[in-house]
């Protein structure tokens, strides 16, 4: 299938996400609609590399900008703080009266560690205590991650074949508001490595000029070289809520698992006691209460389906290991699980 369209003496055209998703989509709704006795074979594999997919693509394709556009906040953040601070130093101290400080002289002169560190923390406070940097981290969020949101929605519930149930695009832009304004501990983050460089800066006995320098030499590491994992982080999230709302909505999807983790590491998140990296067959009802590691990349996908007689399978929930899919490969299969809803 030609995707990418060339005509001579006209510019590229690239596909649209729509096209591309028509492209790649292998599953079909089987006749009847997905139940647990369709979903098995090619079939399952078929429906489960889709939306794992969906889930990447969308990624990738939001992430691009979001990466740019968080990064020159982030970084514009730190420039923030110096110019702030380098402002404060100024009135409180006349003498200072160069950009630059010149080496030898005003840059090597110091002041007090005690008010050198408190110069500092009022800058800190001043632009990252402002409610407009929240707004404008807010901002930048919102677009990429309500993006992600509502692309995966709409093309899950297209391979189960299900239709947009009342409330959810409504319910769905609200849960991204929300993941949204959580964005802002950005904020916090970046006040944590700027301290931890400033204090090391002082504690060294470098001059004001001197420590505004090192901060400027390591905006880097202060702010853009995190941006990758907040991007992923924050669009898996984004994702993840998007994909078990379509699920929801396709009212046949009884217990989801997590595919794809490389590892189960120490320390991650367990539902009910169990790894949350590659956790097999959680309550569909349940799935809301998923939560993952920073960084995470591994996608929710359907494993289990309402009956042909419409009954909630008796699926058992376990643990995964390592890189792999929902399915069993022979390990030991621990206890049923089979839990009423919660009655909220």
């Amino acid at each position: 299938m030609a995707l990418i369209r060339k005509t001579p003496g006209a510019r590229t055209r690239y596909p649209s996400q729509e096209a591309l998703f028509k492209a790649y989509k292998a599953s079909q709704v089987p006749e009847g609609g997905w139940t647990m006795e369709a979903f098995h074979g090619v079939a399952a594999r078929r429906l489960t590399a889709d939306l794992v997919k969906i889930r990447n693509s969308a990624i990738l394709k939001a992430s691009r900008e979001f990466n740019k556009s968080l990064a020159v906040v982030m970084r514009q953040q730190v420039e923030d703080v110096v110019t702030e601070f380098h402002t404060r130093l100024q009135r409180s101290y006349p003498s200072f009266a160069s950009a630059d400080g010149v080496p030898g002289t005003k840059a090597a002169v110091r002041i007090p560690a005690a008010q050198h560190e408190a110069l500092w923390a009022d800058a800190l406070a001043m632009v990252l205590d402002d409610e407009e940097a929240e707004v404008t981290v807010r901002r930048t969020a919102r677009a990429p991650m309500q993006s992600v949101a509502s692309a995966v929605a709409s093309r899950t519930r297209e391979v189960l074949g299900a239709g947009l149930a009342p409330g959810t695009e409504r319910v769905l832009q609200r849960d991204i508001d929300e993941m949204a304004a959580e964005v802002t501990n950005i904020n916090r983050t970046t006040r944590r490595k700027l301290r931890e460089t400033i204090t090391q800066g002082i504690e060294q006995g470098l001059s004001p000029f001197e420590v505004m320098q090192t901060v400027r030499l390591r905006i880097p590491q202060i702010a853009t070289n995190r941006v990758p994992t907040i991007v992923r982080t924050e669009l898996g999230r984004a994702a993840d809520k998007a994909v078990i709302r379509g699920m929801r909505d396709s009212q046949v999807v009884t217990h989801v698992s997590v595919s794809g983790c490389e590892a189960i590491e120490p320390g991650i998140p367990t539902f009910r006691g169990v790894p949350t990296c590659n956790i097999k067959n959680v309550p569909i009802a349940y799935a809301g209460d998923l939560r993952f590691h920073p960084n995470h990349t591994g996608a929710i996908i359907a494993s289990g389906f309402k009956t042909v007689r419409g009954q909630v399978p008796n699926l058992p929930l376990r643990q995964g290991t390592g890189i792999g899919t929902w399915e069993d490969r022979g390990r030991p299969v621990p206890a049923r699980v089979n839990e009423p809803p919660p009655s909220s």
